[in-house]
């Protein structure tokens, strides 16, 4: 049923399959031994109530439990399945520390980079995991980077200093020959670059002509900046428009931002805290809401990825990844909580190479019912219905 389901059985009535007890209710299955029901007609991403009774021979019936469920709808699309994994819990140099452990994750000059987060380092691998090299702040700072992005020959992250009592910027890296990671700039506003002193920046995305894209979550808000390669950033009035974001639920508006991406067609698209994705314009034009998922299941996009083709990728808080077609038609997801292969304690960050192979961090986060810290990377790659890769 869409609806709770009070209804019970009586003493001594007999029920067939397909029964209808009650409004919206009907019986699925009454077979001796039943462990497993498959509905193929399920709409996607919507919630369902079922609920079981096991009949014995001394008290009747006894209630089972009550449970909500994903649709069981078959993908439309391709499977995935592991492909590499790398890290664990651990001091060592291809781990990663206990405070949430890899988040932010991109690639430059063929390797992989990864913030990780609770050591105050970025850490280069290759594409299968083998560690190249680590690079520690500079003296004097301590920075906890929770996104990366490599752009314009520069490697970027966002993240808080917990020197400059916990303020959030934006760091400019310059990959030099040597591997030497030094910092740059941070903003054209102060000595110490803070570009959003009591904010909470989540999430960054990168325009054309230097533009930057930045989700405020605290402020409901996307600003918009200009990267000055010789004097930092500055705020981006194009059309007069530096920054858009009302505070609500009604379409347009903005409850926690929590992740955006540009696609291919050039639009942005903005998941909140409301499960929503919503597309806008550059300049904060908004057309429509493309998708919406279940708060309710746990279930925000935390963060989102676009493939070579346009597919959209969105990494869900309900410890599960959801592939999208290019107009936002549900393909295929995997994932659930747990620490096996295509398992996650917290799908914070994603990442998709000119392969369409996904790279999931795989970290933990305080107060999460997963305490499993698997602080570890998970690639994926695309196979056919039969299993075959792609």
């Amino acid at each position: 049923s869409t609806s709770p389901i009070t209804w019970a059985p009586t003493d001594g009535q007999s029920y067939s399959e397909g029964q209808t007890v009650d409004t919206g209710v009907s019986v699925i299955s009454n077979s001796a031994g039943t462990t497993a029901f498959l509905d193929t007609d399920l709409t996607n991403l919507q919630q369902y109530y079922y609920r079981v009774f096991a009949v014995t021979n001394n008290v009747g019936y006894s209630v089972g439990k009550q449970v909500t469920s994903m649709p069981t709808r078959e993908p439309a699309g391709n499977l995935y399945r592991m492909l590499y994994q790398w890290g664990g819990l651990g001091p060592n140099d291809g781990q990663f520390s206990s405070d949430k452990g890899p988040e932010g994750i991109t690639s430059g000059d063929g390797s992989i980079f990864i913030s990780d987060y609770g050591n105050y380092q970025i850490k280069e691998f290759s594409k299968t995991g083998e560690f190249l090299g680590k690079y520690q702040a500079l003296p004097g700072s301590t920075y906890q980077l929770r996104e990366l992005h490599y752009d314009f020959n520069y490697l970027f992250g966002i993240g808080r200093d917990n020197v400059y009592n916990n303020k959030t910027f934006i760091y400019q890296f310059n990959l030099r020959s040597d591997g030497y990671y030094r910092k740059l700039e941070l903003s054209a506003s102060s000595t110490y670059g803070s570009i959003c002193t009591g904010y909470e920046y989540s999430s960054l995305e990168f325009g054309s002509k230097e533009i930057i894209y930045a989700c405020v979550t605290s402020e409901d808000k996307i600003k918009k900046y200009y990267l000055n390669m010789g004097s930092g950033l500055e705020s981006y009035a194009e059309f007069g428009v530096s920054e858009w974001g009302q505070s609500g639920t009604n379409p347009g508006q903005l409850t926690g931002p929590l992740s955006i991406v540009k696609g291919k067609d050039g639009f942005l698209y903005v998941g909140d805290d409301t499960g929503r994705i919503q597309k806008f314009g550059v300049n904060g034009y908004f057309y429509e809401i493309v998708c919406q998922l279940d708060p309710s299941k746990g279930e925000m996009p935390l963060d989102m990825a676009v493939d070579r083709w346009g597919c959209f990728y969105v990494a869900t808080s309900a410890y599960r990844v959801l592939k999208f077609d290019s107009e936002w038609n549900f393909l295929t997801g995997w994932g659930r909580a747990g620490s096996e292969d295509g398992e996650f304690c917290q799908t914070s960050r994603l990442w998709v190479d000119f392969q369409d192979n996904v790279y999931v961090s795989d970290g933990d986060q305080p107060g999460d019912p997963c305490s499993l810290q698997n602080q570890r990377i998970q690639v994926f790659t695309e196979t056919d219905q039969h299993g075959s890769d792609i």
